[in-house]
């Protein structure tokens, strides 16, 4: 059998057992009892206007320094185009890996959020 025809049968079998859970759900306290989900109560939807945004304080990870300001992935992007337009683009390559970035294939993404406070730090050295 091809390995498409493996994964194939196995997402199947996920979607039966879960169709199975989802029709009879099992007390924990209890196995082997079914209980039916109470109908009455009805479940509050959490709204992002009821959330309350969770604010963290970052501390520098090469530093120990902090609490430093949170810099998100655009505002990044920003400074390094920047610093590659004055440095070219082995520069960045070598800055990112320095933070944390992926070796083989430096990303944005490969590098940890909480290393980007202390890489915009860098770059405007």
């Amino acid at each position: 059998m091809s390995i498409e025809v493996d994964l194939n049968r196995i997402a199947t079998s996920l979607e039966e057992i879960v169709k199975h859970l989802k029709s009879t759900p099992v007390s924990l306290g209890n196995p082997g009892k079914t209980e039916a989900a109470p109908k009455a109560q009805a479940v509050k939807k959490e709204t992002k206007a009821s959330v309350p945004p969770v604010v963290a304080e970052v501390v520098d990870p090469i530093t120990g320094v902090g609490p430093v300001a949170a810099i998100s992935q655009d505002e990044l992007h920003a400074h390094l185009q920047a610093f590659m337009e004055k440095n070219g683009v082995e520069a960045v390559k070598v800055i990112m890996i320095k933070h944390g970035a992926s070796k083989v294939k430096p990303t944005i993404t490969s590098i940890p959020p909480a290393n980007y406070a202390a890489l915009v730090a860098e770059l405007g050295k």
